[in-house]
Parts: structure tokens; C-alpha cells; sequence
């Protein structure tokens, strides 16, 4: 399903009139992550003059991860509500990493050495991150995903 402006801003609308529930996976340092059926939308704690700038960062280096054939999230583009910016993305089911087993942990920290490689290969990487953070892996795919790419950086070509 594609996300339009419309169908953000009804998100929007339905989140901001409290008829859709904000369940936060996750409050950040800096943003919140919250579900709305089978979407995750990011949205900064404080909207600051940087705070769009950053979402599409975000936006622009998930799309270049999941062009060289990594797993990301699907972005579904960043949006602007009554001036506060928010990323639409995939949702994701990941399992924590405890409650992998074993085997699946193995799978887990193989696929994130591959996808690390093929990401510094094609200049993107982040120095935030390892196994442990910003990845997981979805048990019922058998995938790994990388999430969170604010402190990513692509390398600049000389």
C-alpha cells in the first residue's frame, strides 16, 4: 500500500484526535517512533529548523541502503502536519535479540557482517551501530534489518 500526503495527513489527523493509539517502540534522544497499523511514523521530540532536514537524511540514505540490496524499512516519504514533520516507513516485527535462538542469532550476526560490508562497499556507513543496535531481524522472514539512519553518512567521492 502507498502512502500519499493524503493518506499521511489522515494519520495525522486520526493520531492528533487521539482515534489512533501512539504506541512508541521507542523514545529516542531525539525522536519517537510510533505504530499505526502496519506503518511506523518517526517524528522528532522538539520540531527544530534541522528537524525536516534530518527525516529526509533519513529518508534519502534508508532508499540507498535498500538500493544496493540491504535491508531497510520501506520509506514511504516524509510529510509535513500543522508544521511538524514526520517519516512514514514499513513497520517492522523484529524480535529481540535474547529471544532469538541461538541459530538465529548466528543467521543474525552473519547477514548484518554481509549487509555492513555491502553498505561501507558502496560508501554509506554509520559509527553508531553495531549487531546489537539500529539492526534486527525479523524471525519469521529470516532477515536482518538495519533501522535508524540519522548518524549514517555516505562517503563524499573525490
Amino acid at each position: 500500500m502507498a502512502i500519499t500526503e493524503t493518506l499521511a495527513r489522515n494519520y495525522a489527523n486520526l493520531i492528533e484526535e487521539g482515534i489512533l493509539p501512539r504506541e512508541i517502540e521507542n523514545s529516542g534522544t531525539k525522536n519517537d517512533i510510533f505504530y499505526t497499523g502496519i506503518h511506523a511514523i518517526k517524528t522528532p521530540h522538539v520540531v527544530t529548523p534541522h528537524s525536516l532536514k534530518l527525516l529526509i537524511h533519513e529518508e534519502e540514505i534508508a532508499n540507498a541502503l535498500q538500493a544496493e540490496g540491504i535491508n531497510v524499512p520501506k520509506m514511504h516519504g516524509v510529510h509535513d502536519y500543522n508544521g511538524t514533520p514526520f517519516l512514514v516507513m514499513e513497520k517492522l516485527r523484529l524480535t529481540p535479540f535474547k529471544k532469538l535462538t541461538r541459530e538465529e542469532r548466528a543467521e543474525a550476526s552473519r547477514q548484518y557482517a554481509k549487509q555492513i560490508g555491502e553498505a561501507r562497499d558502496a560508501g554509506l556507513y554509520s559509527e553508531d551501530i553495531d549487531w546489537k543496535t539500529n539492526y534486527g531481524f525479523d524471525n519469521k522472514k529470516g532477515k536482518g534489518f538495519f533501522y535508524d539512519f540519522e548518524d549514517w553518512k555516505r562517503e563524499s567521492v573525490a
